[in-house]
C-alpha cells in the first residue's frame, strides 16, 4: 500500500536530484517540449527548430569541466553550423550578467539560454543532474543521445547519417546567431540577432 508520506518523500528526492515532477529524466526516444528564451530575447520552440539536428549543452562558468569543453564546442559549431546542426548552450549560473560577460569575452557565437540553478526551468525537466551534459535531438525533435559533451562526436556523426537535416540550402538555412557589432555597454543580455533568411519569420521576440 502506497502512503501519502512516501509519495511526498519521493517527490522531494526527485526535486533535489533535479528531475521533473514525475521523477523521470529524458531518455533516448523522448520528444521534449521546447519553449526557451535566448539571451538575445528570441523564443525558440519545437516549430522553428524542426528540420535541424539540435544540440543542447548544459554548462556554467564556475564548472571546470564545462570550461575545458569550450574548444570542443567551438569546433563542433564551426564544423557543423552550415550542415543543419544547431548548438544551444544552456547556462546554469545564478547571474545572467555573469554568463553574458563570459560568453562575450570568449566569443561563443552560438545560441545561449539562461537557466539559473536555483530556479531551473529546463534542467529539472530534462533530468540534468550534473554538468556538463549534452543532448542531441533529431530533426523531428526526438532525443537521439545524451551524455558528456566530450563523447558526442560519434553520436553526432551518426545522427547526420541516419537523420539528415531537412534543409534546402545549408548555407542560408543553418542558424547563425552572432553578437551585434556594437559593444555591450550594460549588464543586460547581449544583443544577439538571427539572420533574416534563417527561420523565415518563425522566431518571435519574448514579451
Amino acid at each position: 500500500m502506497i502512503r501519502l508520506r512516501d509519495i511526498g518523500v519521493n517527490l522531494v528526492v526527485a526535486m533535489l536530484l533535479g528531475t521533473g515532477a514525475s521523477g523521470e529524466a529524458l531518455s533516448v526516444g523522448d520528444k521534449p517540449r521546447i519553449d526557451m528564451r535566448t539571451l538575445g530575447g528570441e523564443i525558440l520552440d519545437s516549430q522553428n527548430l524542426a528540420g535541424r539536428i539540435t544540440i543542447f549543452e548544459f554548462w556554467a562558468t564556475w564548472c571546470g569541466p564545462c570550461i575545458r569543453e569550450l574548444p570542443h564546442l567551438k569546433k563542433i559549431h564551426e564544423t557543423y553550423k552550415d550542415q543543419g546542426v544547431v548548438l544551444i548552450s544552456v547556462n546554469r549560473d545564478e547571474s545572467e550578467g555573469t554568463a553574458t560577460r563570459f560568453i562575450t569575452k570568449n566569443k561563443m557565437d552560438w545560441i545561449h539560454v539562461h537557466d539559473p540553478s536555483q530556479k531551473p526551468q529546463y534542467a529539472s525537466v530534462w533530468g540534468v543532474r550534473a554538468i556538463p551534459h549534452a543532448f542531441i535531438l533529431s530533426p523531428e525533435g526526438e532525443v537521439l543521445w545524451r551524455g558528456h559533451p566530450a563523447g558526442m562526436d560519434q553520436p553526432l556523426s551518426d545522427a547526420l547519417k541516419l537523420h539528415p537535416p531537412r534543409i534546402s540550402d545549408r548555407a542560408e538555412d543553418a542558424i547563425d546567431l552572432v553578437t551585434a557589432p556594437r559593444p555591450i555597454v550594460s549588464m543586460q543580455a547581449p544583443r544577439l540577432r538571427i539572420h533574416a533568411n534563417i527561420l523565415k519569420g518563425k522566431v518571435r521576440r519574448a514579451q
